[in-house]
């Protein structure tokens, strides 16, 4: 009885959380291919914005040294009169949205949600919250003392604030 109702409660976190949380604080991923399963701590290992108009890839790295590549597309767009530029799609298991194999999430899917988390959890955990203030003011870069651990918040915080109005 104890491991049906275990069961049942799990599937109800998933159903309202969007995601598993583990027992052990692991955090899954579903995609079109199967389950990621990341385990905590995730990091940044990598972030950046490629010369393609504004692509930001960005490698996750967990603690059993797993990658996990994704990028936010970018790219320039040339529209026809009257058309309305749609929201710029997340590729997983790719740098860039070109890669071979790279995977298209829908927009706003759960699959979203969770890369959401993570990269808050991310934020949340190594960047205070006058730096997070500081590096979504454009007005008040001159004044951020660069480091790699805030440029690499600077391109999560932007993926951040796309996926969080979706």
């Amino acid at each position: 009885m104890l491991v049906w109702s275990l069961n049942i409660f799990v599937g109800m976190l998933l159903m309202f959380n969007g995601s598993a949380v583990l027992a052990s604080d692991d955090v899954e991923i579903p995609l079109a291919q199967g389950v990621v399963k990341l385990i905590k701590p995730i990091e940044v290992n990598h972030a950046d914005m490629l010369k393609d108009g504004g692509t930001i890839t960005i490698t996750l790295k967990d603690a059993k040294d797993q990658w996990f590549p994704l990028c936010l597309d970018g790219r320039m767009k040339v529209l026809k009169f009257g058309e309305k530029l749609k929201p710029y799609s997340i590729f997983v298991n790719a740098t860039t949205p070109d890669t071979p194999g790279a995977q298209i999430l829908s927009v706003g899917g759960q699959e979203e949600k969770v890369i959401l988390r993570i990269l808050k959890d991310w934020i949340s955990e190594n960047i205070s919250e006058a730096d997070q203030n500081n590096l979504l003011d454009i007005s008040k870069f001159k004044n951020i003392v660069w480091t790699d651990k805030l440029y690499k918040a600077r391109r999560v915080l932007q993926l951040i604030e796309e996926l969080k109005n979706r």
